[in-house]
Order: C-alpha cells, then sequence, then structure tokens
C-alpha cells in the first residue's frame, strides 16, 4: 500500500527497513523519550504503522507515528510473552503490576529455564513496563541469567523482536496485496463455485507448472467468468500472483499493449519493455470474451508469444484453436445434483427467504438445464414472475445470441441434431440420414459453439441445446416451421424402409414435444414396429401400439405386434387377447391379405403356447399356419413355421427329427442357432461349435441373436472341459441379453451356468442364479424351463444340506 505523500517515506528520506539497531532506537524512543539525529526512525514507515494510522482516522503526524510505533511494538512484546506463557502452561504476567508484583513475576519466570521466555520478559519489564524503572543488570538476576551476560541477552531478545516483527510486516504486506488485487477482480469477493472442483484443480495444477495460455470455453451463462475469477483468487491467496489484469472484451490486441504500458506507468516504470516487465512482475491477464479478437487469430496469437512470461487465461463462447495456447478446459452444463446445490447456496442471498420447498429448488434446478447464468436470473425473479416468463427471460436470450453466432447451415445441422436420439449417433449415420447438410465443417461449428459433443466416436446434442429447440418448438416459435419440414423429409425412406429412418422414426414416436400428424404417426408405426421388434424393444412398441390401436382397432398389424411384445414382457392374457383378436380380424377381412397376416398371428400364438408348454396345441396351430401359407404361397411363412416346429422337436429332446426337418429349411441364424441345441442334445458340441460360429456373422446388430448364439458357444466349451471358456462366453451372453432386456434367454443361460457352477462344486453360485431362474421364468409364464429350473433347485438345496 502507498506511503501518505505528507510522510517522509514519499519523498524519500527514510525507507522502511526492519533491523536490530532499527528496533533497537524504537524501543528506546518509546521508553525514554530517546531520538536519532534524524527525524523518526525506519519503523515509523512500516505497513503495520500505516495501517495503525488509518485504524484512528488521524492525520499523519510524526507524533501520531511514534505512538503508532509504540504500541506496535508493545502489543507484540505483550502477545509472544503472552503466547510463550501459555504454551508452558504458566500464568500470564500482570499487566498493571507495582514494582513489587513486578519483582516477583520476574522470579517466578527466572525459575522455569526457558531461553525465549526470558527474553520476552526482558523486552516487557524494560521497555513496555518502563515506568517501573527497572535496569537490565537488576531483571537478569531475577530472571536467574548471568549479569555478565547482560548485553548478550539484551540482544538476543532484540533479534527474536526483529524476527517477529519482519514476519509480521511481511505478513500484512502480503495480505494487503491480496486484498488489492482481490478486489481489483470482477464479481463477488470469495463466490462459491460448485461443481467444478476437478476441473479448478487441474486448472491450478497447470498455472503452479509454468506460465501456462489457458482457453476456457463454454456455452453462454456457463460460468466461465465465475470459473476464471475463482481460479484467478485461489492464485492469490497462494501468493503466487504479484499483479493482475482483467480486461472485459477488448476490440483489439493493441488496446491490451495499451493496457500493458498503463500498467507499467502505474508502478514507475519509464522506459517499458515489455518482457522485462512481465519478467519482474507474477502476472496474471484475463482477457474475458476474445470474440472480438477472433477477427484476427494471427494477431492474437502473436500478443499471446509477446506475453511468454506471464500467464494467460483467455474466455471464450466457443472453442477456437490458437496455436500458442497450451492448455484448454471446456465447462459443461453441471449436473442435476450440482445445479440442485447452487440453487439451495444462491437462495437466501436472492431471496432472503429460508422457508423454501424442496420441490420449488428442484423445479428451478431443472428449468435451468444446469447453466448457472439461468438459474441465477430465475431465482432472483421467482417472486416477481410465472413461470413461462421465467423461463423466456433466462434461457431465450442464451438461445437466440448462440443461434445468432452460427451459420445459416449450422443453424440448420442444430434443428436435424434436436430430432436424434439421446444416446448419440455417429457422424456415418448422419450423412446417411441427412447427406451434406452433416457435412464435417459444420459439425466442427457446433462443437467449438458448444451445441454438439462427442463420445466415444457419437455425436451429441447437449441437453440444454436439445431443450432450447423444444420450448421454441412449443411456443411455435421459427423451430417448429424448420422441424416440421424435415421430418417430411422421412416419409419417402420410412416407405423404402430405410434402417437409418425407422430407427430415427422410433425415436421421434416416442418423442412427445413433437406435432406429428395422426396420419404421419400412424404411418411410421406400420413402417417401423417389426424393426423395432427385431431389436427387443418390446416396452417401447407395446406402449405405441396400445396407443395406435386405441384410435383404430382395426389394424391386423398392430394386433400381432401388440402381441408379440406384450409375449415377450410376460404379459401372457394381453399377447393371447391381441393375437387372438388378430385372428379374428384378419379371418373377417378375407382375401390375400388377411389370410396371411392371419397365418403370422397364428405363429405367433403357438410360440406363446409353446413357451407355456402346450405343445399340441401349437403343433395344431402352427400345421393350421403351414396350410393358409402354402395355399397363398408365402415362403418366408412357411419356413418360419418349418422353423417353429423344429424348435418344438428341440424342446422335446427329439434333436435328430429336429435335424431332418431343418435340412428342408433356408440357411438363417435361427436355423443354426437350432442346429447348435440339437447337436448339443446329441452329445456332438464340435458342431454345435460350427453351427453357432456360422450364425455370427448373420447376427450383426442383434444382440439378443448374438447372446443365444454366444451361449450355444459356452455350453459347447461346458461339454468339452473348457470351463474357463465356458464362463468367459456366459459372461459375454449375460451382458448382451441384459442389456436389451431379453429376459427368456438370459434366464435360460442362468440355468446353464448354473450347471458349470455344480460341476465345480460352487453350489452357493448355483443357488443363486436358480433361483434367479425360478423368478423369471414364473414372471414370464415359461413353464417348461420353470420346471427345470425347480428341480435344478431342489438338486442343489439337498446337495448343500447333506
Amino acid at each position: 500500500m502507498p506511503a501518505s505523500p505528507h510522510s517522509p517515506m514519499a519523498s524519500g528520506e527514510v525507507q522502511p527497513y526492519i533491523s536490530p539497531d532499527a528496533v533497537h532506537a524504537s524501543l528506546k524512543r518509546m521508553a525514554f523519550g530517546e531520538r536519532q539525529r534524524g527525524q523518526g526512525t525506519p519503523l515509523d514507515h512500516l505497513y503495520l504503522v500505516e495501517r495503525m494510522i488509518e485504524a484512528r482516522d488521524a492525520p499523519a503526524a510524526e507524533t501520531l507515528r511514534e505512538i503508532a510505533v509504540a504500541r506496535l511494538l508493545s502489543r507484540m512484546i505483550r502477545r509472544y510473552l503472552d503466547g510463550y506463557c501459555h504454551t508452558l502452561n504458566l500464568p500470564l504476567s500482570p499487566r498493571h503490576s507495582d514494582l513489587a508484583t513486578a519483582t516477583w513475576d520476574l522470579g517466578r519466570l527466572g525459575t522455569v529455564g526457558h531461553a525465549a521466555l526470558k527474553q520476552w520478559a526482558l523486552l516487557y519489564y524494560r521497555y513496555v513496563r518502563a515506568d517501573l524503572e527497572l535496569d537490565p543488570p537488576d531483571i537478569c538476576t531475577l530472571l536467574s541469567v548471568d549479569p555478565r551476560t547482560v548485553r548478550r541477552y539484551q540482544q538476543a531478545a532484540i533479534h527474536r523482536l526483529t524476527v517477529a516483527l519482519t514476519k509480521a510486516e511481511w505478513r500484512a504486506r502480503r495480505q494487503a496485496r491480496q486484498r488489492r488485487l482481490i478486489a481489483a477482480l470482477p464479481g463477488e469477493t470469495g463466490a462459491r463455485v460448485i461443481g467444478r472442483d476437478g476441473q479448478i484443480e487441474t486448472a491450478e495444477a497447470w498455472l503452479h507448472a509454468a506460465p501456462q495460455k489457458l482457453l476456457i470455453s463454454g456455452s453462454l451463462g456457463v460460468g466461465k467468468t465465475r470459473f476464471a475469477r475463482t481460479l484467478v483468487e485461489r492464485q492469490i491467496k497462494d501468493d503466487a500472483v504479484d499483479e493482475v489484469l482483467w480486461l472485459d472484451a477488448p476490440a483489439t490486441t493493441e488496446t491490451i499493449y495499451l493496457h500493458l504500458r498503463e500498467h507499467a506507468a502505474l508502478r514507475g516504470v519509464r522506459d517499458f519493455d515489455l518482457r522485462e516487465h512481465l519478467l519482474a512482475w507474477r502476472m496474471v491477464i484475463v482477457i474475458d470474451d476474445i470474440t472480438a479478437l477472433l477477427h484476427d487469430v494471427g494477431a492474437l496469437d502473436m500478443l499471446l508469444r509477446d506475453l511468454e512470461a506471464a500467464h494467460v487465461i483467455l474466455i471464450a463462447d466457443r472453442y477456437v484453436l490458437i496455436p500458442s495456447v497450451t492448455a484448454t478446459l471446456t465447462l459443461d452444463p453441471l449436473p442435476w445434483v450440482d445445479t440442485l446445490a447452487l440453487a439451495r447456496h444462491w437462495w437466501q442471498p436472492l431471496q432472503g427467504d429460508p422457508a423454501v420447498s424442496s420441490t420449488e429448488l428442484e423445479a428451478l434446478a431443472a428449468a435451468s438445464l444446469g447453466n448457472p447464468h439461468a438459474l441465477h436470473l430465475m431465482i432472483n425473479g421467482y417472486r416477481h414472475m410465472v413461470d413461462e416468463t421465467l423461463n423466456l427471460v433466462s434461457t431465450q436470450p442464451l438461445y437466440e445470441q448462440t443461434m445468432a453466432r452460427l451459420t445459416d447451415e449450422a443453424r440448420l445441422l442444430w434443428h436435424i441434431m434436436a430430432l436424434t436420439p439421446h444416446d448419440g449417433l455417429s457422424l456415418d449415420w448422419l450423412h446417411h440420414l441427412w447427406g451434406s447438410r452433416a457435412d464435417a465443417s459444420l459439425v466442427d461449428e457446433l462443437l467449438a459453439s458448444h451445441v454438439i459433443t462427442t463420445k466415444n466416436g457419437q455425436v451429441y446434442l447437449v441437453d440444454h441445446a436439445r431443450a432450447w429447440i423444444a420450448k421454441d418448438y412449443e411456443r411455435g416459435g421459427s423451430a417448429r416451421h424448420l422441424l416440421d419440414g424435415l421430418v417430411g423429409e422421412l416419409d419417402k425412406p420410412m416407405l423404402r424402409e430405410d434402417p437409418g429412418a425407422l430407427w430415427l422414426a422410433e425415436h421421434l414416436l416416442i418423442e412427445r414435444w413433437l406435432n406429428l400428424t395422426e396420419p404421419r404417426r400412424m404411418s411410421w408405426i406400420d413402417c417401423a414396429w417389426r424393426t423395432g421388434v427385431q431389436h427387443n424393444h418390446w416396452a417401447v412398441w407395446l406402449e405405441l401400439l396400445r396407443d395406435a390401436l386405441a384410435k383404430d382397432d382395426e389394424i391386423i398389424d398392430f394386433w400381432i405386434g401388440r402381441g408379440v411384445c406384450a409375449r415377450w414382457l410376460g404379459h401372457r392374457g394381453e399377447s393371447e387377447g391381441a393375437l387372438q383378436q388378430a385372428i379374428q380380424v384378419s379371418g373377417i377381412a378375407g382375401g390375400h391379405d388377411g389370410f396371411i397376416l392371419q397365418a403370422e398371428a397364428e405363429i405367433e400364438l403357438s410360440v406363446l403356447w409353446r413357451l407355456q408348454g402346450q405343445y399340441e396345441r401349437a403343433l395344431s396351430l402352427l400345421e393350421r399356419a403351414g396350410q393358409q401359407a402354402r395355399r397363398w404361397r408365402s415362403s418366408p411363412l412357411v419356413e418360419r413355421t418349418l422353423l417353429e416346429r423344429a424348435q418344438i422337436l428341440v424342446d422335446h429332446g427329439s434333436a435328430e427329427t429336429a435335424l431332418g426337418l431343418l435340412e428342408n429349411t433356408e440357411a438363417s441364424a435361427r436355423r443354426w442357432l437350432l442346429e447348435g441345441e440339437a447337436w448339443l442334445q446329441l452329445n456332438q458340441p464340435a458342431r454345435c461349435q460350427t453351427a453357432a460360429l456360422k450364425a455370427l456373422p448373420l447376427l450383426e446388430g442383434n444382440q439378443s441373436g448374438l447372446g443365444k448364439a454366444y451361449t450355444l458357444l459356452a455350453r459347447a466349451a461346458q461339454a468339452v472341459g473348457d470351463r474357463s471358456l465356458a464362463h468367459a462366453r456366459y459372461t459375454q451372453a449375460v451382458a448382451l441379453l441384459e442389456q436389451v432386456g431379453d429376459h427368456y434367454s438370459l434366464a435360460r443361460v442362468y440355468n446353464n451356468q448354473a450347471l458349470l457352477w455344480m460341476d465345480e462344486k460352487r453350489d452357493f453360485q448355483a443357488l443363486e442364479l436358480w433361483e434367479r431362474c425360478e423368478n423369471l421364468h414364473r414372471r414370464l409364464g415359461d413353464r417348461v424351463a420353470l420346471f427345470a429350473a425347480r428341480h435344478n433347485l431342489q438338486l442343489v438345496r439337498r446337495r448343500m444340506t447333506r
């Protein structure tokens, strides 16, 4: 802190230098009124003295400085004397003692035998209590110090006081510098940053290592300035910074050079050399919002090279590649837990009402989408605005500003990405669906603006960017017309059964915020439900088909799909009812299409009866379906009836008959899986392995089928005694089947793996798996497998009780 202009320090007469001689002179002046030849002592101009004068709110007169130095030294001596007494568990020396009491106290302290304690006592009774007129020899005698060492003892005491005063002065100056630097930072002092601890620690480690050029980027309102302020404040408190220069949105690099010259001039530098100036000061330069500087990235890069000796923190709303930048941090929106914690932290200072419900805070946290700026605005206006207005004032400006910074092509791609699934998609799929409108340059523009992100090769639209589009669509903004047009473009590829369009349509049918027309919704469901069932999305399609049938219950296809989905989810009654309805409605419809659909419904119903152990009913229904299929020349359905009959034969244990039947079918994944089961029954694991390996290439993308194939490979390895390979294959199968929710196949995997545990005498693991099997089979209505699981449970329980 600069000295008063009226003090000798300001004119250069005396510099504040702490030495034992200066301390001794000040002590003598304090105690006995002795002065040096000049006016005052160097201690008169300590920062500690300046603070004491300011605290008294009085003019900086010379006598006032003498009083301040005296008080400073007196308080320090007394504080250290009391501190040593406290440390040594001794009573404190009396403050207002007479000569007799002081003599007694010195004698008491002399019996302790602690040099530092005696030295502080000497200073106290010699200079602070000079009114007692005790001479150094008398004090030393009372303190049990050899009178011949009085001078040396007093020098040691003054040296100890000099060291203590030096530390206090350094600490006070350090704290003053910290306060000055922190006060120069924008925003709230000591502001709490929630959810960024890991990134702050990473940035601190970089800044401690060497001068860095750190780029902090993130979407609007995500808290970049607050993060940078907290980071710099921590550097200041760690005494790692001498000076801070914070610049808000400079127009050109020349503006920054001018600020650096002004900084040097304020510190008395006449011949300014940028490199020397930065080497002389540990400086942090923060450039908040580099948007204007990005018009000339070359000039910005040259500036960063010139500032190589300083830490430079660049804050940007979008990521930009600058060669001289040595480290980058991207701030994402806060996770839900941290957003809620931030809402609790801000509520009291912004609203002053501690009686706020968790429901209110959770609603605000959810509406802010992890954006601290939006959350701050919402809390600030919570008592004055309705929900819709809160959303508009907090998130709409962020959306509009982000849109304004993008090219027209990038804005279109943003709207395209709003139609994609939440779990992302690959760039290949983007190009497949949207062609040149998803070029890499446009993807890079959205990545740089933090609208999308990437992970494991997938491209994701970030949550707040998706929500902004959805809100604008619901309000009837510009997004509605644009998205409706993009949705309409999917009609033709849907009719062609394009895999990408079918997959995207499934997602859009689930999304409730899109205003799909009823004819389009029904058409898409008709085109996509079979693909969805093949990918084991039974729960999704059961709900969609229920809704569709509630609007039109004459669509036979939808009854079949509903029956299939309900069957695999274990809703046996609903499944049978839906399939019976399909058979009835298709029979009434008649004609080629009607009877073909009737045959398909009969095959699906036969599967349900087979799983329930009703083999005769299932075979009878298959026979009827086969006749219909042959009559109307439907080769796929004829093939399907043969495969289902072969499955019943395998379940019955008639493996040879099943193999003979399979010879009349086309090569397919289902055929090879059935052959693998049959060969296992005939105790030929090598042929089972061959069949499973033939099925694998045909099952790409079908996780349920892959799980069944790995199950066969595990059973084949188990049959030949390769237990480690069997466990590995079972693990692969379980992971795949659990992911898609194929509980029928999963229960059968558990059953076979439990047999392997039994062979290895690991009964507890086997018992656990068979209990899972029993629960799954009972819930799904798979009576055949349920009987086998209960039989195995009895066996393992008997063995465990022996």
